[in-house]
């Protein structure tokens, strides 16, 4: 399973689906499909949308200049798909409590929220980290749909980690997208959807995947076996078994995640945040990173 466009995209593309791809001058690898027919969102399995990923090698070696230059691109597509809303909600979702899935809980505590401030007349932003079910006892669609009728946004900006099939995406994949967000859908825990369709206004989501299935890593290494030993050349038949006892017999819905994952949700969320602040309050990046150093 995978919350990513990219990595569900099929080859060729098929009707109802572009795709563009391109590598900035500071090395993001920038990639967006956009699904525009019943079709083609069967063909990738998601809603018809825009879909924008930037990738880079590796987070933890990135320099200041290729984060801030993330958190510059994920602004500019966030402030295209808010288009004229200037009253914002932003969710954190998941679970603080558990680290590979607290990345929206992070981000939600770093908002410049000034919903509460009087003298308000421009951009409002306001945040809230609703928690999980297991937790809370309330689906989270309850709560922001219940916070939607009481503050009336004109859009809301979902953050969730986010499941891929390739472990060297960890961390190192930001997309987003106009089509909202399933919550848990990457892992198999599906709740209810928060999208236009369901909460009445623009749901714009960010996320990152943390988590890898363990079935997939193993796939790759067997895969990357093959190659390295040409004289082991397995039947399709053969692979398919492989392949199928990896996923259902031995590691089933296991899922593994980095060591040092509570530096890489840091990270993310800082950029993440300053990317959704900047784009809201129209505020530079630069300006807001100093403010945040004093």
């Amino acid at each position: 399973m995978t919350d990513l466009a990219t990595e569900r995209t099929p080859e060729p593309l098929g009707a109802g689906i572009t795709s563009d791809c391109y590598t900035d001058n500071m090395g993001i690898k920038v990639t967006e499909v956009n699904v525009n027919s019943a079709v083609g969102a069967r063909a990738v399995g998601r809603p018809k949308g825009r879909y924008v990923t930037f990738e880079i090698a590796s987070l933890s070696e990135a320099s200041e200049s290729v984060r801030l230059s993330l958190s510059y691109n994920i602004c500019k597509v966030i402030g295209q798909m808010l288009g004229n809303g200037k009253n914002v909600l932003v969710v954190g979702l998941g679970n603080r409590n558990m680290t590979a899935d607290a990345l929206g809980a992070s981000v939600a505590d770093k908002i410049m929220v000034n919903r509460h401030d009087p003298g308000q007349t421009s951009a409002v932003l306001s945040a809230i980290s609703p928690g999980v079910l297991g937790v809370t006892g309330i689906e989270t669609y309850d709560i922001i749909k219940g916070v939607i009728e009481k503050t009336h946004p004109d859009a809301v900006i979902v953050v969730d980690s986010l499941a891929s099939r390739k472990a060297d995406r960890i961390s190192s994949a930001f997309q987003v997208t106009d089509t909202g967000i399933v919550p848990g859908a990457g892992v198999g825990n599906h709740r209810f959807g928060l999208s236009k369709k369901t909460l009445g206004i623009p749901v714009i989501a960010v996320g990152v995947p943390f988590v890898v299935f363990a079935s997939s890593i193993s796939i790759d290494a067997v895969r990357q076996l093959i190659e390295k030993y040409p004289d082991f050349r397995p039947s399709d038949e053969l692979m398919n078994r492989i392949v199928s006892d990896l996923t259902t017999e031995y590691l089933r819905g296991l899922v593994v995640t980095p060591k040092d994952i509570d530096l890489l949700v840091k990270d993310c969320a800082q950029i993440i945040s300053l990317a959704i602040n900047s784009a809201v309050l129209k505020i530079g990046i630069k300006d807001l990173l100093v403010n945040m150093r004093c």
